[in-house]
């Protein structure tokens, strides 16, 4: 096994980025897509590795396995990008979809059809990455990273499927491919390694961003009640008001002030104070409805708004 440590650049490059997607994630560990995305660069870097150190294993037994961990690599990095933005992928399907290709490929390659192999390895993980370009289009994210994002996967896809083209254009005959395409597969090579690695460094910024947008909402949230404070919530009421008002519909502020605050907090102290303070704000939460607005307004105090319902519905509410 003489394998230059140059060709083991690349599973080393994917080690690290599944490595930096664990250590973003350990520092906010609500974030599962980033263990996603660790899940599938790690696949991806056994798979390349023992691919590049162990050549003499690629026999009809192990290629099917490598086979899988790329397929479930793609999977993983495909569910972690929806999972982010809230859109469901055909995980079914495209299990479906690695089971079979796996299959072919095993067939295939003890028929010895490497036509055939070549069509199922590159066809089976273009068609993942193609569902999850769909899948991301059709969450039409806003942000510039996560269109990057989708072009990115759906170049992988198209740029996947070029080496199985060329096999069916030629009717199979892949020596005669090999033999007029042996530079146009190396440029298609070359390029699915460098989108992969655009993929990882994409997916990276948007974890970060991700991170720091997080970070900002925290800045601007009451510790205590885990509503929003005065600032943030007094500049939200301003703009939905503003916006009901266009469009007609009624609006309700409720204020909700604690009886003997004070008097709780200069008796039993400030923790006592926050207890009380953090039970009523349980009670709230359990009563609040999508598109409530929620923040502190004072000390002892908790405003409400709530946009399409009048007072008299709003003070039925605020019984309950």
């Amino acid at each position: 096994m003489n394998t230059p440590i140059t060709q083991m650049i690349w599973p080393a490059i994917a080690a690290m980025f599944a490595a930096i997607f664990v250590t973003l994630w350990y520092a906010e560990r609500t974030r599962l897509h980033l263990l996603s995305f660790a899940l599938g660069f790690l696949a991806l870097a056994i798979a390349m590795a023992i691919h590049i150190a162990f050549p003499a294993l690629l026999q009809a037994q192990i290629t099917p396995i490598l086979h899988f961990l790329a397929c479930l690599s793609v999977i993983a990095i495909v569910w972690g990008a929806a999972n982010r933005v809230g859109q469901r992928i055909p995980l079914v399907a495209m299990a479906g979809i690695t089971v079979v290709s796996c299959v072919l490929l095993w067939a295939s390659m003890e028929a010895d059809v490497k036509a055939a192999a070549l069509i199922v390895q590159n066809g089976a993980t273009s068609i993942l990455f193609g569902i999850g370009a769909i899948a991301l289009w059709y969450a039409i994210p806003a942000g510039l990273l996560d269109k990057i994002l989708i072009w990115l996967m759906g170049l992988q896809a198209a740029l996947g499927l070029a080496r199985p083209a060329l096999v069916l254009l030629a009717e199979g005959e892949l020596d005669r491919v090999m033999a007029r395409a042996s530079s146009f597969s190396a440029v298609l090579l070359i390029g699915l390694t460098l989108l992969t690695a655009a993929l990882g460094l994409t997916l990276i910024a948007l974890a970060i961003v991700e991170g720091i947008e997080i970070k900002n909402k925290r800045s601007k949230i009451d510790p205590v009640s885990a509503f929003y404070d005065r600032t943030t919530f007094e500049a939200l009421a301003e703009t939905t008001f503003n916006r009901a008002g266009r469009l007609g519909l009624p609006s309700t502020l409720i204020l909700l002030a604690i009886d003997r605050f004070d008097a709780i907090k200069q008796d039993w102290g400030e923790e006592a104070s926050d207890m009380v303070l953090r039970a009523i704000s349980d009670c709230v939460r359990q009563c609040q409805r999508d598109g409530d607005l929620i923040g502190r307004t004072a000390e002892d105090q908790i405003g409400i708004l709530l946009v399409g319902t009048a007072s008299r519905p709003a003070l039925k509410l605020v019984d309950d």
